[in-house]
């Protein structure tokens, strides 16, 4: 597991150390980060990315760009 993902707990209040559990990823979370890392590395895809967002931007906000990938570009025959 990486640490970058757990809370230093030195840093927190005795009164919220009390309350405070650290839970950890599921499986499927686990998936999505390994699969998130691997896919950073994939240099075609983004360029592709960010030609994408250059032109995107004028018309969708970059929150909604960054959705549309996984939701919608990604499926055939899915519809915007």
């Amino acid at each position: 597991m990486v640490l970058w993902y757990r809370v230093d707990k030195s840093r927190l209040s005795p009164q919220l150390l009390q309350k405070f559990r650290q839970l950890d990823p599921d499986e499927d979370t686990k998936a999505f980060l390994s699969a998130s890392i691997d896919k950073s590395t994939w240099v075609w895809t983004q360029v592709w990315y960010l030609l994408a967002k250059a032109v995107l931007r004028h018309f969708w906000s970059i929150t909604d760009i960054n959705g549309c990938p996984d939701n919608h570009w990604s499926r055939p025959g899915s519809e915007l």
